[in-house]
């Protein structure tokens, strides 16, 4: 009677021990999945442009690879055996008045980004646009951008974030949803800035690259 009441006390001390692995494996799991899932964001959101600190409303759009800026009067250049681009970064500011940014970068290459029937008025198939590193201020934390020049003027949004920006970012976008957070400003001190446009020159070191993109739809 001994010897089985033992061994009964033995079979319930290594159940609690079972369950209590389990448990705990359990947890475990469903912490590591929460850590993997990425945030959520809607497919509108203010980013601010930097170092300017100018808040514009952004597309999220996971129908583009590359993202894209608005651009006006671009000029491509030559300094230092190096190929540099100045444009105009046109927008509206929150009161509905027109504004621009001047910005002058390191050319990080081309894109030809081929035309739908009756989008361009020329014969050409493909439009050239030159692509640029820029860093973007996105729910408080700066992100080297690699996008491409274009005029946006006529769209909604000045910025276009496609995939590569949003996998950078580690997010994902709610087409229900627009406007899902308050902008926070990124701190963008003067040595942050030395750091930036030496990242931005290091992107940029290979020689100029063009690549053929096919552009399925064109966002606004």
């Amino acid at each position: 009677m001994y010897t089985e009441h033992l061994w009964q006390v033995r079979e319930f001390i290594m159940w609690c021990f079972r369950v209590i692995t389990a448990a705990m494996i359990s947890v475990c799991l469903i912490s590591v999945s929460h850590a993997q899932i990425k945030s959520g964001y809607g497919y509108v959101e203010e980013v601010y442009l930097m170092p300017d600190e100018a808040l514009v409303p952004a597309k999220l759009d996971t129908g583009a690879g590359v993202s894209s800026v608005s651009a006006d009067n671009i000029q491509v250049y030559k300094k230092d055996d190096k190929q540099y681009v100045r444009f105009e970064l046109v927008y509206k500011t929150q009161k509905g008045k027109a504004a621009k940014i001047d910005y002058d970068l390191p050319l990080k290459g081309e894109m030809h980004i081929k035309n739908r029937a009756g989008e361009s008025d020329d014969q050409s198939k493909y439009t050239r646009r030159f692509v640029v590193t820029m860093p973007i201020c996105f729910d408080g934390k700066i992100y080297q951008v690699e996008a491409n020049l274009t005029d946006r003027q006529d769209f909604l949004y000045p910025v276009l974030l496609g995939r590569r920006a949003l996998n950078k970012m580690n997010v994902v976008v709610d087409p229900g949803q627009r406007r899902t957070f308050t902008p926070v400003k990124c701190v963008f001190k003067e040595q942050n800035a030395t750091q930036v446009k030496q990242e931005i020159e290091n992107t940029t070191k290979a020689e100029p690259q063009a690549v053929t993109s096919t552009a399925k739809s064109v966002s606004k």
